[in-house]
């Protein structure tokens, strides 16, 4: 797909630890040096709204083999846990950025991040943010009228917990999952839970996801 973009062949620099994302640590990531199969000269287009709208993350589809996507995608910036995997090829996440490749008997079951307040696709991906473009966390208000807006179906729906916390999922309809919940500050206020006030809820994560392969 890329033969004619004049790719080269370059070692893998070593990363120190990460940050915990979709509770793994990455603080037990091996930096090891490894050969990257593919690497581009420009940074891949991936826009957040398309993606949003249609699930398409550029060419990657859910139930993909790790050795389809390494033919037809840039190369991870860090991949583990370590205790886990001895190489990209085994790897059960790929990290590009602060976004993650999740795979389950080499298939990609799952795109997400939970950084949107500072989302990045690393040196490999060019990320057009939309409504997460610069104005840190957005509030479920601002994200509904937004959806609105682009005229993207969705369900929406309400977790209760014994405390009388909360959260709130919109699933769109390209299968997409956006996750909110209250600011630690705010879950701070006992009140203010059981008050159960949505518009104060803020992105705190999103994924596309399928049933995990057996």
């Amino acid at each position: 797909r890329y033969k004619d973009l004049g790719v080269t062949r370059e070692a893998h620099r070593d990363h120190g630890p990460r940050e915990p994302v979709h509770g793994v640590s990455w603080a037990g990531y091996s930096p090891r040096r490894m050969r990257c199969p593919l690497r581009l000269p420009q940074r891949l287009q991936i826009d957040l709204l398309d993606f949003f709208r249609t699930g398409r993350f550029d060419c990657l589809r859910l139930g993909q083999t790790r050795e389809l996507i390494l033919h037809n995608f840039p190369d991870p910036d860090d991949w583990g846990p370590a205790g886990r995997a001895t190489g990209v090829s085994d790897a059960p996440i790929w990290r590009y950025g602060n976004i993650e490749l999740h795979f389950e008997a080499d298939q990609l079951w799952m795109i997400c991040s939970d950084y949107v307040a500072e989302l990045d696709g690393g040196p490999s991906l060019a990320l057009d943010r939309w409504i997460l473009d610069g104005q840190g966390r957005p509030l479920l208000p601002v994200v509904l009228e937004a959806l609105s807006r682009e005229r993207i179906d969705f369900a929406k729906s309400t977790r209760m917990y014994p405390d009388g916390a909360s959260d709130v999922t919109l699933t769109l309809s390209s299968g997409v999952a956006l996750h909110f919940s209250l600011p630690s500050e705010a879950d701070l206020d006992v009140a203010a839970r059981h008050r159960g006030d949505q518009n104060g809820m803020r992105l705190t994560s999103f994924e596309l996801r399928q049933s995990r392969p057996t």
